[in-house]
C-alpha cells in the first residue's frame, strides 16, 4: 500500500537523499520517493510497516514527518517562504550594521569615535562579534541542522555553510584574543583588519538571500500542481426528498443524489438526472470553452458548474473519482525520478565529503606555499562555500515538477518522470484505428443513387427508426439532414443479419446487405464492385429495383490530418484489427505509409516487439481497452481520451481531451523538458568544475580569485539559475489545431463599463443564459464568442443590457 507524508527540515538535495536512505532501509519498504520541492514523501510499503516506524526513521535522520492529509490544502512551502522572508529582513539589517562597522573606515565613512578601530580597537572588535552572533542566532536552524547531519555522517549543503561560518568565527575569536593581548594600540588596530566576523556573517547572509529566492522559485515551480491540489472539491450537497444535507466530499456514496448549484464544483463522477447547465472542465481537459450539459450526460469531478442547477447521481466515491486520480497521478509523477537523474544522484552522494576533504587539503597546501594562515584560510573557506550540491540535485526534479504541472494544465497526464524522458526519445508512433484515429462509430461516407424516389429518405428513416444497430444509426443521422415527410409503413419486418423490409403504397421497400437483395430478386448488376472496397455497404431497393447504395465507414476525428502532418519527422504506423482494405483507406487519407492490419489484440504486442527489435523507440497510441498489451509492450503507452478510466495500468501517458493536438503537445513538451534537464545538468556540473578550482586558488597566478563572500554569492546564484531555467518550461505554447475551429465563426463583442472580474463573470453568465459560451478580456473590454451558427446580435445586446452593460459594437473576425 502507498502512503504520503509531509516532511519538514529539508533544505537541499542531500537532505532528500538522507530521508530516502533512512526510510528505504526499513524492512518491508518497496519504494520511497522524496520530493524536495513539495516537501513530501511517498512510500510504497507492506502492511507490516507502520506509519509510526516511518516517521521515527525520518526523525532519526534529523527531520520531521507527518502523515499527509489529502483534504488539507498544502501550505508548507508557503509557510517556509514567509518564515525565511522574515528572518532574511533581520539578517540583512544586522549585516548592513556589521559591514558598515567592519569596512566603514576603509571607505572613510563617518563613525563615532568610540567605535573607530584606530581609537578603540577592542570595543570595535567586540561589537563586530556581537553583531555576527546575532546573525548566527537568526540563522541558527541552518547552522544546527548542518552540524547535526555532519555529526551523523550525512553532511548536507548546510554542513558546508556551518563549517565555513564556525571556522570564520573561531579564527575571528583567535584574532580578538590577540587584540586583547596586544602590546600597543597600533598593533591592536592592525589586527582588526584580520577579523573574519563579517565574512562568516556575509556567507550566511548570501546563503539566506539565495535560499529565499530559491524558495520563491520553488513556489512558482510547484504552482500548477499545488493549484490542482488546492482546487479539489471539498464538500457536496446530498439531495434526498427535497432535503439538502452538506457533507464532506469523502462521505459521498455511490447512487447518492447530489445537488449542484451554480458556481459549485462537481464533487464526484456521475450522471445528470435533472437540470440543464454549462460546465467548465478546463481543470481536467485543458479545454477553455464551457460544455453544455443535459439529462443523462456524464459529468466529471472537479468540473465547475457555471449557470444552471443540476441534480446528479454519484457513480463512484471521491477516492475513485477522475479528479482525485488525476491529482494522485500528477503528484506521483512529480515525486518520481527520471532515469537521467541517476548520475546526478551518484555524484551528489560523494560530493560533500569530497568538498570537505578538498577544503582541508587546500588549506594545508596554501599554508605550506604562502606561510600565511590568513591566505590559506581564505582559500580553504572559499572552496567550502562555493561548492553547490543543490544545483546538481535540483537539475532534474525542478524540470520534472514544472513539466508535469504544465502538462496537467493542458489535459496531459504523465504517470511518472520516466514517461517524460522515454517520450522525449520516441522515434516511432504506432496508432490504433478505432477510437484513436477514427471516431469509433459508422457514418454514411457516400450515397450512390441509381433511381430517384420522392419518398426515399422518409422511407429510409422509418425503416431504421426503432433499431439500435450502429448501421441503422448511421442511416438515421444521414436522413436527419434531409427534408422528411411523415409516412406510414406496413408489414415492417426485421430480417436477422440482413436488414429491414416494409410495404408503402403497395410497393416493397428494403434496406440491407447484398444477401437480402438476392433473396428479394433485386438486380444489383449496375453497382461497380471496385468502389465498394473498404466500406460496409447497405443497398436500398423498391420491389426488384435498386434505388441507391450507401457506403458506410468510420470517420476520421476532427483535426487528425493536420496533426499527422505535423508528425512527419516520426515513423508512423497504423496497427489495427480491421481488414487490410479498410486500414489502407484510412492510412491513405491521413498520410500514414506503413499499415499492419488483420491483427488480434494479443498479436499487436508481437508487432511492437518487431519494431523494437529494429532499434525503434516505440510509442503506442490507443484507447487503452483492447490495446492494453501493446501499450505495456511499447516504450511509451499513450491512452487517448480516457477521462473516465484514468488509472488504466497499461498506459504511461493519458490524454484527457479528445483533441488530437494533445498528442503533438505531449511529444514536444517531453522533448523540451529533456532539453532543459540536460542544460541544468550541464550548468550544475560545469559550475562546480570551474569554480571549485578557482576558489582553491589555481588561477591566483593570473590574479583570478574568489574570496569567501563572493563564493557564497556564486553558490546561491547557481541554484537560482537552475530553477529559473526549469521555469522556462512554463513558456511552452501548446499547438492548437486549426481544423477544430475552421467551421466556427469568431465574434468580438465590445462592451462599455466592463471593468473588473465581477463584470466579466456577469457578462459571461448573461451570454451563457442565451446559449453562447464566451471568454471576456480586460482591459480590452470585449467578449469572444465562437459559434458554428449565425450570431443573433440583437439577443446578445439584449442579454448584456439586462446584465447592466452596453454593447458598443460587434466585430466578426
Amino acid at each position: 500500500m502507498k502512503e504520503k507524508y509531509n516532511i519538514s527540515g529539508m533544505t537541499c538535495s542531500n537532505c532528500a537523499r538522507h530521508v530516502y536512505d533512512a526510510v528505504s532501509k526499513l524492512d518491508g519498504i518497496k519504494q520511497c520517493d522524496v520530493n524536495l520541492l513539495l516537501n513530501q514523501m511517498t512510500v510504497d510499503k507492506n502492511d507490516s510497516v507502520t506509519s509510526e516506524s516511518i516517521i521515527q526513521a525520518v526523525k532519526e535522520a534529523g527531520y520531521d514527518a507527518a502523515i499527509y492529509k489529502p483534504f488539507e490544502k498544502s501550505k508548507s512551502v508557503e509557510e517556509e517562504y514567509k518564515k525565511q522572508k522574515k528572518n532574511l529582513y533581520y539578517t540583512v539589517f544586522f549585516m548592513c550594521l556589521l559591514s558598515y562597522l567592519a569596512m566603514g573606515s576603509m571607505f572613510n565613512l563617518p563613525q563615532f569615535n568610540f567605535l573607530k578601530p584606530d581609537l578603540n580597537p577592542i570595543l570595535h572588535s567586540i561589537i563586530q562579534l556581537f553583531l555576527m552572533l546575532v546573525i548566527y542566532y537568526i540563522n541558527k536552524s541552518r547552522i544546527i541542522n548542518g552540524l547535526k547531519q555532519l555529526i551523523k555522517g550525512n553532511p548536507t549543503m548546510d554542513s558546508l555553510v556551518s563549517l565555513g561560518c564556525i571556522a570564520a568565527m573561531l579564527y575571528g575569536l583567535y584574532i580578538l584574543v590577540k587584540i586583547l593581548m596586544a602590546d600597543n594600540l597600533m598593533q591592536a588596530y592592525h589586527l582588526t583588519h584580520s577579523l573574519y566576523f563579517e565574512t562568516g556573517a556575509m556567507v550566511l547572509t548570501f546563503v539566506s538571500i539565495g535560499k529565499h529566492l530559491e524558495q520563491s522559485s520553488k513556489i512558482k515551480t510547484t504552482s500548477a500542481i499545488t493549484h490542482l491540489i488546492n482546487i479539489a472539491p471539498q464538500s457536496a450537497i446530498i439531495y434526498n426528498n427535497n432535503v439538502e444535507k452538506n457533507v464532506r466530499v469523502e462521505d459521498v456514496n455511490i447512487d447518492d443524489l447530489l445537488l449542484i448549484k451554480p458556481g459549485a464544483k462537481i464533487p464526484v463522477d456521475g450522471v445528470v438526472v435533472s437540470g440543464h447547465s454549462y460546465i467548465d472542465s478546463s481543470s481536467l481537459t485543458g479545454e477553455s470553452l464551457p460544455v453544455e450539459i443535459n439529462v443523462n450526460d456524464h459529468v466529471l469531478s472537479g468540473s465547475l458548474n457555471l449557470n444552471g442547477t443540476l441534480i446528479m447521481k454519484a457513480q463512484n466515491e471521491y477516492k475513485n473519482s477522475t479528479f482525485n486520480k488525476i491529482v494522485e497521478l500528477v503528484s506521483e509523477a512529480a515525486n518520481s525520478k527520471a532515469p537521467i537523474s541517476t548520475l546526478a544522484d551518484k555524484i551528489s552522494s560523494y560530493f560533500i565529503p569530497f568538498v570537505i576533504s578538498a577544503s582541508i587539503i587546500v588549506l594545508v597546501v596554501w599554508l605550506i606555499i604562502s606561510k600565511d594562515f590568513e591566505t590559506a584560510f581564505n582559500y580553504g573557506m572559499s572552496v567550502l562555500v562555493v561548492s553547490c550540491p543543490c544545483a546538481l540535485g535540483l537539475a532534474t526534479p525542478t524540470a520534472i515538477m514544472v513539466s508535469t504541472g504544465k502538462a496537467a494544465s493542458n489535459g496531459i497526464i504523465f504517470k511518472n518522470a520516466a514517461a517524460i524522458e522515454e517520450t522525449s526519445k520516441i522515434d516511432t508512433l504506432v496508432f490504433d484505428k478505432t477510437n484513436t484515429i477514427t471516431v469509433g462509430k459508422p457514418f454514411v461516407i457516400q450515397e450512390i443513387i441509381y433511381h430517384q424516389d420522392p419518398y426515399q429518405y422518409s422511407i429510409l428513416s422509418k425503416l431504421e427508426e426503432n433499431s439500435e444497430h450502429p448501421l441503422s444509426q448511421a442511416i438515421l443521422n444521414f436522413c436527419k439532414e434531409k427534408n422528411l415527410s411523415d409516412v406510414i409503413l406496413d408489414n415492417k419486418k426485421y430480417c436477422v443479419g440482413q436488414g429491414m423490409v416494409a410495404d408503402y403504397m403497395q410497393h416493397k421497400y428494403a434496406i440491407g446487405n447484398l444477401k437480402l437483395m438476392h433473396q428479394l430478386n433485386v438486380n444489383c448488376s449496375v453497382v461497380d464492385e471496385k468502389i465498394l472496397s473498404g466500406y460496409t455497404v447497405l443497398y436500398f431497393s423498391c420491389d426488384n429495383t435498386l434505388l441507391a447504395v450507401y457506403l458506410i465507414a468510420d470517420k476520421l476525428k476532427t483535426g487528425i490530418k493536420e496533426i499527422i502532418n505535423q508528425l512527419k519527422d516520426y515513423h508512423l504506423v497504423l496497427l489495427t484489427g480491421d481488414n487490410q482494405q479498410v486500414a489502407k483507406n484510412i492510412a491513405k487519407e491521413v498520410n500514414i505509409n506503413d499499415v499492419i492490419a488483420d491483427v488480434l489484440p494479443q498479436e499487436k504486442q508481437n508487432e511492437i516487439k518487431k519494431l523494437q527489435a529494429e532499434g525503434k523507440k516505440v510509442a503506442m497510441i490507443g484507447d487503452g481497452i483492447n490495446d492494453s498489451v501493446a501499450l505495456v509492450q511499447a516504450n511509451v503507452g499513450i491512452a487517448i481520451n480516457n477521462a473516465t478510466d484514468i488509472a488504466i495500468e497499461s498506459s504511461d501517458v493519458v490524454l484527457m481531451s479528445d483533441n488530437f493536438a494533445d498528442l503533438l503537445n505531449t511529444l514536444r513538451l517531453a522533448r523540451f523538458t529533456l532539453k532543459i534537464i540536460k542544460e541544468n545538468l550541464f550548468w550544475a556540473l560545469g559550475y562546480n568544475c570551474i569554480l571549485i578550482p578557482i576558489a582553491a586558488g589555481m588561477l591566483s597566478f593570473a590574479n583570478i580569485k574568489l574570496n569567501p563572500m563572493l563564493s557564497s554569492l556564486a553558490m546561491s546564484l547557481s541554484s537560482i539559475t537552475v530553477i529559473s531555467n526549469a521555469l522556462r518550461i512554463n513558456s511552452f505554447k501548446p499547438y492548437k489545431s486549426t481544423e477544430n475551429t475552421a467551421s466556427k465563426q469568431t465574434y468580438l463583442i465590445y462592451i462599455d463599463t466592463m471593468m473588473c472580474e465581477h463584470c466579466q463573470k456577469a457578462v459571461e453568465k448573461a451570454l451563457l443564459d442565451i446559449g453562447n459560451t464566451a471568454q471576456t478580456k480586460l482591459p480590452e473590454s470585449y467578449a469572444i464568442i465562437q459559434t458554428d451558427k449565425p450570431l443573433d446580435e440583437e439577443a446578445v445586446k439584449s442579454a448584456i443590457k439586462k446584465a447592466g452593460y452596453t454593447v458598443t459594437k460587434i466585430v466578426k473576425k
